[in-house]
């Protein structure tokens, strides 16, 4: 697949997002790594990367020994910029590798969870016309976690799962329909409906829980 002079930019814009967006994710014990987990597992299973099926072992053996000290109440290790960086540089690469032999765009749900929890952050906070560039805690993971006092493990676990299960749905589409655009299109306002219930839900709570102390 030959990529012009607008697209080629498009997905260098798009590589450069996810890989900040990983970053940005990697803010509560377990959620990177095991996203990442969730991730490698659905690319072992899907076939697609039966070329670089070791590599993706070697990786996924990586999480699966990083997690036993990242995933926990009291982290020993963290991944820190260079590892969240690392890792999405990795992911993303091995997706837009594929998708520029011909794989179907739709792999980009891969990383619909953390795509979108940054991305609808993002909008929100230009939308209030506030310095994006400035540090703040208003991603979902975030308020559960610090809003609400949820433990932050089965946060990033709740995440885990919801991405694989956008995973899942996304390979039986392929393997019963033709019509993969409408399936990405279901995915995404699926999840984007949700997430947009329990954000709000979620300040609520914690204007409930401000107003009471």
């Amino acid at each position: 697949m030959q990529l012009g002079g607008g697209l080629s930019l498009l997905v260098f814009l798009l590589y450069l997002g996810f890989v900040n967006a990983v970053n940005f994710m990697d803010g509560i014990n377990g959620l990177v790594i095991l996203q990442t987990f969730v991730i490698l597992l659905g690319m072992i299973w899907s076939g697609v990367w039966v070329d670089v099926a070791e590599f993706l072992w070697i990786v996924f053996g990586f999480t699966l020994a990083f997690s036993l000290f990242n995933v926990r109440k009291s982290a020993r290790m963290y991944l820190g910029d260079a590892g969240s960086v690392g890792l999405g540089f990795v992911l993303m690469g091995l997706v837009l590798w594929k998708i520029y032999g011909g794989l179907s765009w739709g792999y980009l749900l891969y990383f619909l969870v953390m795509l979108m929890d940054t991305g609808m952050v993002l909008l929100w906070r230009l939308l209030k016309r506030e310095n994006v560039f400035k540090k703040h805690h208003r991603h979902l993971y975030q308020r559960m976690v610090r809003g609400l006092g949820w433990h932050e493990v089965l946060v990033s676990i709740g995440y885990a799962i919801v991405q694989l299960l956008v995973i899942v749905c996304w390979e039986l589409i392929l393997k019963s329909s033709d019509n993969t655009v409408m399936g990405v299109v279901g995915l995404i306002m699926l999840l984007l409906v949700s997430y947009a219930l329990l954000y709000r839900w979620v300040v609520k709570k914690e204007e409930q829980l401000a107003g009471n102390t």
